[in-house]
Order: C-alpha cells, then sequence, then structure tokens
C-alpha cells in the first residue's frame, strides 16, 4: 500500500478507492482523512463531487478514501452503516465527525473543523 503516506500536495482532492482494511490501516497510522461511504445512488456520487471540490478549492492536503459498501457490504456491517452516502472524518486515529446523505460546503467547513 505505497500510497498510505502520499505526498500531501500531489494529492489534493483526490479519491482512493479501497477496501475497508485499508482505511483501517490508515486510520490505524494516525492520518487525517474523509472517509466516503458510498453506494451507487446520485447522492453518494453527489457527496462525493461536493466532497472533492471543497478539498481541491480549499488546499487541504488530504486525499478522500471512499469505500463502495454495496461491493464491500462487510465493511457495512463492521461500522454499522444504516443509511448511505456517509461521510466520517477521521483524525489522529479516531472519528472526528461525521455527515450523513448529501452536504454543502458549510457542513463541510464545521466537519473539517475550519473557519467558514
Amino acid at each position: 500500500m505505497l500510497w498510505l503516506q502520499p505526498h500531501p500536495r500531489k494529492y489534493y482532492g483526490q479519491v482512493f478507492v479501497v477496501s475497508w482494511d485499508a482505511a483501517l490501516a490508515l486510520r490505524d497510522v494516525g492520518a487525517a482523512f474523509p472517509l466516503l461511504l458510498t453506494n451507487q445512488n446520485a447522492v453518494s456520487k453527489q457527496l462525493e463531487h461536493v466532497v472533492v471540490s471543497f478539498l481541491r478549492s480549499h488546499n487541504l492536503p488530504m486525499y478522500a478514501v471512499k469505500v463502495p459498501v454495496d461491493q464491500q457490504p462487510e465493511a457495512a456491517q463492521q461500522l454499522g452503516v444504516a443509511f448511505v452516502p456517509q461521510l466520517r472524518y477521521f483524525s489522529r486515529g479516531e472519528e472526528a465527525g461525521r455527515i450523513t446523505g448529501s452536504s454543502s460546503y458549510d457542513a463541510l467547513y464545521k466537519l473539517f473543523n475550519l473557519p467558514g
């Protein structure tokens, strides 16, 4: 998993589709990252677009990790995911916030603890 510690400037607003095990590995090394839990519905695609646009427009040195729970049902079970899409933000190995459903820039400012 070479991308666990990418050069931050190279990956602004990128989305990596990973397994749940890879997401756990990122959490365990204390990386700060948004975790998108998605399926193939339109709301999932809209949330992914909003998150990527937000990361790029604010030059945040992070990348989003996407776990397609319809393809990895064990991830949904382990996380207790009842609704998708969900955006969970991990920082220092802990979940720091969560958004379920569609989102706005205002909600992302709060989630990432940025001044709005």
